[in-house]
């Protein structure tokens, strides 16, 4: 909580919660989720109410925080920016029917499960954490294939998030995978460490200062190869402003 608050106020003073507002409100929130289940006892259902509905909610402000993020990744590309658009509605959308329609069909399923909300609700949070692990993980490639001049801020905020979701995913695959209670103590450890190490990174990253210089991680990663990625990204671009609507397109 210290960490997450200390970013907050970090992000206040250096003027960047009007630049970055959706992802600003979701540590915010975030903040005042932990801060307020610290004071409602464990094992009432007041508790797990509110812990089910801020999950809810807080998996919703995710998705809107990725948008806001590759709408500035992708700003000078409109076709590109106009399928990533659409690429984040269907993937909110199947993250939430995929798990609905696994229990439906499910053979193996009782007929009248002990616990079906808290089902579903597990289930959800494995489909939410892996579709905004995919699309985090596929931001991060994309500004490392192609030469695109970002603000540092904008590539400590993708970097941060795929290796915050990409840790939660793992963890989350390790406890199904195993009925080991030392190595989902291990997973959980691991996330833990990860969930802190990520808002420090921020902590200690952004500033405004991030905000002037632009930085191309493809050409520091692959020196030689701007000149060919660059004109895949401008044909692919042009293809997709071409095909998607232009209400999708605008700028």
């Amino acid at each position: 909580m210290l960490a997450f608050a200390g970013l907050l106020v970090r992000l206040y003073l250096e003027g960047l919660h009007d630049r970055y507002r959706t992802f600003f409100w979701a540590l915010a929130f975030e903040l005042g989720t932990s801060v307020l289940l610290f004071f409602i006892p464990p094992k009432s259902d007041l508790y797990g109410l509110t812990y089910f509905a801020a999950s809810g909610f807080n998996w919703a402000l995710r998705f809107l925080v990725l948008r806001e993020l590759c709408l500035l990744v992708f700003h000078d590309h409109p076709g590109i920016r106009a399928a990533v658009r659409i690429g984040i509605v269907v993937s909110s959308i199947l993250a939430m029917v995929i798990p609905a329609t696994m229990l439906a069909v499910n053979p193996h399923r009782a007929a009248k499960p002990e616990f079906p909300y808290l089902e579903l609700y597990f289930l959800l949070e494995q489909s939410m954490t892996f579709f905004l692990a995919v699309l985090f993980a596929g931001t991060i490639a994309f500004v490392t294939w192609f030469p695109v001049s970002l603000r540092r801020n904008i590539v400590l905020f993708c970097l941060g998030f795929s290796i915050r979701f990409i840790g939660e995913g793992g963890a989350l695959l390790t406890r199904n995978l195993t009925e080991s209670e030392t190595i989902r103590n291990w997973a959980n450890t691991g996330n833990m460490i990860v969930g802190l190490a990520v808002p420090l990174l921020w902590l200690g990253s952004l500033g405004w200062a991030g905000e002037k210089p632009l930085v191309s991680v493809s050409e520091l990663l692959r020196p030689g190869h701007a000149e060919e990625s660059l004109d895949l990204l401008n044909r692919v671009n042009a293809f997709l402003t071409r095909v998607l609507p232009n209400k999708q397109s605008d700028k």
